[in-house]
């Protein structure tokens, strides 16, 4: 790729090159016939998703799965360039494309000093200094992408804005029900908020048909949690099990589920048995962290979840007795630990009341699944 820069790089020295601007595009030559909507028109969630999404990607090598939504991907580029959205870039967003290596080796084959220490935007605004607009064009002259006007910035922060809020009020309304202790209105909340997204979450989920209590099942579990290790005030205990329920409900990450706690919470998590774990976790996903709060809190709420969602599973493994027992399936790689490595895999029916209670400690990833012979 390098090669072929500087190849380009080295023609343009005794030939001007005309912008990339001026060269005919593909999705410019598109049948002015196709229904091309002005700026007035407004674009549905679909439209605005993949607005958000192609911004500084290869248009060329975009995902199928876009058509199900918006139809003929060029023809929908064509129209986001005939409203104002997208344009081509300009030489500063074309040079950004590069990595810091290949824009500090277009420096050097360029003769330009100095550049080694520098930071990428500042390589770029040397080369800027250096290299003709027309030799930077010449360089990306296959490049494949185009870039959100201001309007287009404008719409795709605006459309943010609108989700922001929606999950926000939906995160509210969660909230209320579970203080009500009402977890299958706050479960219907739920499925109708997914049933209103562009991408639903979840693979093979039908939020069409989805009954609360698939929700709500793993939510019960954690309602049953006692946080007897917490040597926390209440308030704290009652504002953990709440934020785990939304982050179960809501198929949260466990970073969000940390930092939207911790906005709310200022007493620190006061746990003796997780301050002597992080001393020697054994490796695996708990050695990760360090011994802030942030790190314990992140950690603990882990633990939690994996509890409450390895309970559930557990009862309803025993319920259905499917298979010839139940076995243990051990975290790998970087989320292995000596403790879990040492635990027996396979509980046979007539064996599982010996079977141990995961997770095995706080940086546990375990989890249950029925055994075939």
């Amino acid at each position: 790729m390098f090669k072929k820069i500087l190849e380009i790089f080295q023609g343009s020295k005794s030939k001007a090159d005309k912008p990339r601007a001026d060269k005919p595009n593909k999705l410019q030559t598109i049948e002015t016939q196709k229904d091309i909507p002005n700026s007035s028109d407004k674009l549905d969630d679909a439209r605005l998703e993949f607005l958000k999404y192609v911004n500084k990607k290869d248009y060329a090598n975009l995902p199928d799965y876009w058509c199900e939504h918006i139809g003929d991907i060029d023809a929908t580029i064509s129209k986001f360039c005939h409203m104002g959205l997208l344009t081509q870039p300009n030489e500063i967003q074309m040079l950004e494309t590069n990595t810091v290596k290949t824009l500090k080796e277009i420096a050097k084959s360029n003769g330009i000093k100095g550049y080694s220490k520098l930071k990428k935007a500042e390589v770029i605004d040397t080369l800027l200094q250096n290299i003709s607009k027309e030799v930077i064009y010449k360089m990306h002259k296959d490049l494949t992408i185009y870039v959100l006007t201001p309007d287009g910035e404008k719409l795709v922060n605006d459309y943010k804005h609108k989700k922001d809020i929606e999950r926000n009020q939906l995160i509210s309304h969660i909230s209320k029900c579970i203080e009500e202790r009402n977890l299958t209105r706050a479960a219907e909340a739920v499925i109708k908020y997914e049933q209103q997204q562009v991408f639903k979450r979840g693979l093979g989920i039908d939020w069409d048909t989805t009954e609360p209590n698939y929700l709500t099942n793993r939510c019960n579990e954690i309602f049953n949690l006692t946080f007897l290790d917490l040597n926390n005030t209440e308030e704290f205990k009652r504002q953990i099990k709440k934020h785990l329920i939304i982050s179960e409900l809501l198929g949260e990450h466990i970073d969000d589920t940390t930092n939207r706690f911790l906005a709310e919470v200022t007493e620190e998590i006061k746990c003796t048995s997780l301050d002597s774990f992080l001393k020697n976790p054994h490796g695996g996903y708990a050695s990760r962290m360090k011994s802030s709060n942030k790190d314990k809190v992140g950690l603990y709420i882990h633990y939690a979840l994996f509890k409450a969602s390895n309970q559930h599973s557990l009862k309803d493994l025993l319920s259905h007795k499917s298979g010839d027992g139940i076995e243990i399936v051990k975290a790998e790689g970087p989320d292995g630990c000596s403790i879990c490595g040492s635990v027996k895999d396979v509980y046979l029916w007539k064996e599982v009341k010996d079977i141990p209670k995961l997770p095995l400690h706080y940086g546990c990833r375990c989890l249950y699944v029925a055994h075939f012979k």
